[in-house]
């Protein structure tokens, strides 16, 4: 499973903010948003489906395998 902006460097940009934010350097990162709204619109490389993919696998009440799956 993963999540964030894509490309990694984006999210790697977004993680070095928010070091900002937690050492009290910036009070906020709202006023970025739209910033980083274009970036990710102009830089197009990458996965671009977004989303989360999620699949289980257990045992049902009769103990016979099974497996689960989902977006």
């Amino acid at each position: 499973m993963g999540a964030g902006p894509v490309p990694e460097i984006l999210h790697r940009v977004l993680i070095a903010l928010a070091w900002l934010v937690r050492l009290r350097l910036v009070p906020t990162l709202y006023p970025f948003a739209p910033l980083m709204f274009q970036v990710i619109n102009i830089l197009r490389w990458g996965e671009h489906r977004g989303g989360m993919f999620v699949e289980i696998e257990g045992l049902d009440a009769e103990h016979k395998p099974v497996r689960r799956s989902g977006t």
